[in-house]
């Protein structure tokens, strides 16, 4: 970095809707109690993954910079009402980038970053059923501070306050995916002892299935082997994907994702190897549209009814299966040495 940054709210995902009121904000939290310094520990800690012991190392409260103000603006709850809003502000200084610590933050670069934490507030509501749904995804970016801080007011028109800037922006909903069950059976709890690999111990006891194995290979082009046959004997031969139930909490990933969002990328990632290679079988469509509930056709008619986001979700799928050269993509595989010239392929 060349010039000082500041740390601002890129976009947030939640319950499966992106969410962007709070973007180019700062790290935001409502206060619990009237001690902001007890608060800043807690808004550092549960929005970015800071330990208390890494603040005290790594980063600088300028106490000189706290201010506290009033604002009377729409409220968030209840809009069409006024709302009066205590606001305190303080700013933190980051002693050292080039820790190796920071390197989550996209320090010492300035890269964008994502954090995954639990809304406790739905948490419980959704543990029950076994969902992701309370997951937040918040994606954080470095901005300079003559930008972020120094964004000039055309004429007649009046500066967002902090509590009106969270309605400028509708959270855009985004339409649900079709997601596969997770796998079956949990692998051996893991201790993580420091004297053993925690992929070592947990996948202790484990063997590849090769006869599914095998059976997933020899028969991809088989007419008679469905999707979900396919997909029965790919899970049920490599136990590696049960890998992703091992995890912390809500089964966090690095990636910014839940770890059955992993998992689900990993079995489209098969299935698109699968349905490329049914070059003659419909694959494309199944590739293009997916399939319906029962796994057995692809989905090609708009759902009856659908909404705007349904309608446009459909009509991407359309235009991607109409446009795209599935010729090349059967070379591709032909190149890659996945399918023979004639169509056939060679286990």
């Amino acid at each position: 970095l060349t010039h000082d940054q500041v740390l601002v709210m890129k976009m947030k995902v939640q319950n499966g809707k992106i969410d962007k009121r709070d973007r180019g904000k700062p790290i935001t939290m409502q206060m619990v109690g009237e001690d902001w310094a007890t608060n800043l520990e807690m808004a550092l800690t549960q929005r970015l993954g800071v330990s208390a012991e890494m603040q005290q190392q790594l980063f600088h409260v300028d106490a000189s910079s706290y201010k506290f103000s009033e604002e009377v603006a729409n409220s968030r709850s209840f809009p069409g009402l006024k709302t009066v809003y205590f606001v305190n502000e303080v700013s933190i200084y980051v002693t050292d980038p080039n820790h190796v610590d920071l390197h989550f933050m996209g320090l010492p670069d300035g890269n964008d970053f994502p954090f995954t934490r639990m809304d406790r507030t739905t948490s419980v509501q959704f543990s029950s059923r076994g969902s992701s749904g309370s997951i937040v995804v918040s994606h954080w970016g470095w901005l300079p501070v003559a930008e972020a801080m120094s964004k000039p007011v055309k004429k007649n028109e009046q500066r967002l306050t902090f509590a009106d800037s969270i309605m400028c922006l509708e959270a855009k909903e985004v339409v649900p995916k079709r997601r596969v069950p997770a796998p079956e059976g949990k692998l051996p709890p893991v201790s993580f002892d420091e004297e053993k690999l925690a992929l070592q111990e947990a996948m202790k006891n484990q063997k590849t299935d090769w006869v599914k194995a095998k059976r997933a290979a020899n028969r991809i082009l088989d007419p008679a082997y469905s999707c979900r046959n396919f997909f029965d004997d790919v899970v049920g031969a490599f136990p590696e994907l049960k890998l992703y139930l091992v995890g912390y909490g809500a089964h966090l990933s690095s990636s910014g994702r839940s770890a059955d969002d992993e998992y689900q990328r990993t079995i489209c990632a098969l299935f698109a190897v699968y349905w490329l290679m049914r070059r003659n079988q419909r694959g494309a469509e199944c590739f293009s549209y997916g399939l319906t509930d029962d796994w057995k056709a692809p989905r090609i008619m708009p759902p009856s009814d659908p909404s705007d986001e349904e309608w446009a979700e459909f009509s991407k799928r359309k235009a991607f299966h109409e446009e795209t050269d599935w010729a090349s993509v059967f070379r591709l595989f032909v190149d890659a040495g996945l399918m023979l010239a004639s169509g056939r392929h060679n286990p």
